[in-house]
């Protein structure tokens, strides 16, 4: 749901005139579709569309955060991180096909013509696209979990919100994107009060250690290069958040799946859904590994 949020179309800097733009051609038939969760939101104004889509954002993203923390730190015991990636990653895709499949096609009731200057619809994203995507999420995914075994929550948490100062490095580097003079101050502000955060973090926290903080950096470095790579791919090939994630996300749960196998986490997350009791309690033999979690 953030992904699809989040890949979706960007509203301008000046809404204001985004507005007027609108009210002027309501109606235009080559005007794209903005589609969140099966609802069209594309005839509602620019504004009212950033808001919905930043309202969606912050809201999933305090249950999900509060998720993966009860799930990676008081359940998991900050282990089997790529277990726990490969569940996520199989539920994204498993969600992403009933969206793209199902829910999706029935809110285009109309015909949509498409851009001037796209490709035919029927040119699809190469494959080795995909798969080049698909390397950066699982590292992405892989990274974020395993460094939960080296950074308490809230440093993790706070770090990874930065990831806008990765998404404009990549954006300016390679997008050849400019960005106005209050961005670069607001990224200056946010990289400013990470360093604080940090340094006073390292010399409290009994769960803070360099190379968790080395594996957030690789894995918002993957995340920039991945959300300007497909905000690209989306334009160029005029395909929409539903089916480009589903596609996306399926290569990348395969990818993570023998990753999780070849370093056994596979095997002892397996092991761990069929024992009661959290992964600590297992291992410190606090609780009946013979037993189960059926009910006599």
């Amino acid at each position: 749901v953030l992904e699809a949020v989040e890949l979706g179309n960007t509203p301008p800097n000046n809404l204001q005139e985004d507005d007027e733009h609108h009210n002027n051609h309501h109606d235009h038939p080559s005007r794209s579709q903005v589609i969140i969760l099966g609802i069209d939101i594309s005839h509602r104004s620019r504004k009212a569309q950033f808001i919905s889509c930043a309202s969606g954002v912050c809201c999933f993203s305090l249950v999900y955060g509060y998720l993966q923390e009860l799930i990676s730190v008081s359940l998991c015991n900050r282990q089997l991180g790529l277990f726990l990636a490969m569940m996520q990653f199989t539920t994204y895709t498993f969600l992403s096909s009933l969206i793209h499949s199902y829910i999706t096609p029935r809110s285009k009731s109309k015909h949509v013509t498409l851009k001037p200057g796209t490709p035919d619809a029927t040119q699809k994203v190469p494959m080795r696209y995909y798969l080049f995507l698909s390397l950066l999420r699982a590292t992405d995914a892989a990274f974020t979990n395993m460094a939960m075994a080296y950074i308490n929550y809230p440093a993790k948490t706070l770090m990874k919100s930065s990831r806008v100062v990765f998404t404009m490095l990549f954006g300016t580097l390679f997008a050849r994107k400019r960005y106005n003079i209050i961005d670069y101050s607001i990224v200056t502000l946010m990289v400013s009060g990470l360093v604080i955060f940090m340094h006073a973090d390292a010399n409290s926290s009994a769960v803070f250690q360099p190379i968790g903080i080395i594996m957030l950096t690789v894995s918002l470095l993957c995340d920039g290069a991945i959300t300007n790579l497909s905000e690209q791919l989306m334009n160029q090939y005029d395909i929409g958040q539903d089916e480009f994630i589903y596609n996306l996300y399926s290569i990348t749960t395969l990818g993570i799946l023998a990753a999780a196998a070849a370093r056994g986490d596979l095997r002892d997350g397996i092991s761990f859904l069929q024992t009661p009791g959290t992964l600590g309690e297992i291992q410190d033999g606090l609780v009946d590994v013979e037993s189960s979690w059926s009910v006599p």
